[in-house]
């Protein structure tokens, strides 16, 4: 089992707990050792290049450390933090008529949404 102190975002850190507490978890649950929490993940990425644990990170926020072999990813599936998954809603008001603007946007992220769905 893997004993290092985690490095996480607030709302990561809260499901990681909430996780834990799941009742197919047996009666001891996961426990959760959590080193640093914070909402910036400028601060959270420097940690973690200082090894102060491990941490769950976008991709974006850690790309070119992995790329230049500062961090590693660790072997977990998609799968296994899949709790972590969030919702984005976009709302607008209601038209008959949607601006050409809106109606691109909306097509946009309906595609991309798809894509990002077909790839993992």
């Amino acid at each position: 089992m893997l004993r290092q102190p985690l490095i996480s975002s607030a709302l990561t850190a809260q499901k990681l707990r909430m996780a834990g507490l799941l009742p197919e978890r047996g009666p001891e649950g996961a426990h959760v050792r959590l080193r640093l929490v914070s909402p910036n993940f400028y601060f959270l990425r420097d940690a973690l290049l200082q090894g102060l644990g491990v941490g769950l990170m976008p991709d974006y926020m850690v790309q070119e450390a992995m790329n230049q072999g500062a961090l590693e990813p660790l072997p977990l599936s998609p799968e296994s933090l899949g709790f972590l998954t969030t919702a984005m809603f976009l709302l607008h008001l209601p038209t008959r008529y949607p601006s050409r603007p809106m109606t691109l946007l909306l097509d946009f992220l309906e595609e991309r949404s798809k894509w990002q769905h077909n790839e993992d």
